[in-house]
């Protein structure tokens, strides 16, 4: 989990909720908001929860069949957990 939010840090510290303001503070300088915003999802009812239905690996590269094969040997297109077939997008 940890090495996710890092992840996230390195290409999102810049930012922050009310960026067009010059006073605003970056995630960088301060990453609570974004703590709060995991610890909030994570404290929701499941059925709360919304995933968002997307594209699949096969809508995505439709008569591209090497293309899917690259998608898919990168691991893209699979959720954690997800069964075949099941978009993560």
């Amino acid at each position: 989990m940890q090495q996710s939010i890092d992840d996230y840090l390195a290409k999102f510290a810049e930012r922050c909720t009310e960026e067009l303001k010059l006073e605003s503070v970056t995630l960088d300088r301060d990453p609570t908001p974004l703590y709060r915003a995991i610890g909030a999802a994570a404290q929701a009812p499941a059925e709360k929860q919304v995933r968002i239905a997307g594209p699949t690996l096969n809508d995505l590269f439709e008569g591209r069949p090497v293309r899917k094969a690259i998608a898919r040997g990168f691991g893209l297109g699979q959720a954690a957990g997800a069964r075949p077939g099941e978009s993560a997008f």
